[in-house]
């Protein structure tokens, strides 16, 4: 994979390192109990050129 670096230095490896850790903690947690699964649905929109992801989470989800 090619090496390319963000304005703060950061790898894009080292940002994914970082998103799949912290996603492993939050479904440990959601396993363990610690934490309830939520139902967040995501809606996807296309038009000419353009995308658009939209996620709907209520309030209280954490």
């Amino acid at each position: 994979m090619m090496d390319i670096t963000t304005k703060h230095n950061d790898t894009i490896k080292e940002n994914r390192d970082i998103i799949q850790i912290t996603a492993k903690a939050m479904l440990d947690k959601v396993e363990s109990g610690e934490l309830d699964a939520q139902e967040c649905p995501v809606t996807h929109r296309f038009t000419d050129g353009c995308y658009l992801r939209e996620i709907f989470m209520p309030k209280g989800t954490r």
